[in-house]
């Protein structure tokens, strides 16, 4: 069975491609405050343990007390962000 495609407007491809591309901005993760928001990707600049990275595309598993390694990239749809260690860049989305 064929994989139906799905049409996009050239707006919407627009605007996806600005996601996937960090273009509509990002927030810079080094502490422990939690944090809420709508974020597409995290990229782990330093190893990373997230104590809370809710992901509303994920099927129930958790990542967090997990290290990890620098220059993993993350995809989803991250609604809440709290670090216990490391740092990373999650990009709006």
């Amino acid at each position: 069975m064929a994989a139906s495609l799905i049409a996009y407007t050239a707006q919407e491809a627009e605007n996806f491609q600005a996601q996937q591309n960090g273009i509509v901005g990002s927030t810079y993760f080094g502490d422990t405050n939690a944090r809420t928001g709508a974020w597409s990707m995290v990229q782990v600049i330093t190893t990373a343990v997230f104590a809370t990275l809710t992901d509303a595309t994920r099927d129930g598993t958790t990542l967090t007390g997990v290290s990890i390694p620098v220059g993993t990239i993350l995809k989803g749809h991250f609604t809440a962000i709290t670090m216990t260690s490391g740092t990373c860049i999650a990009y709006k989305g």
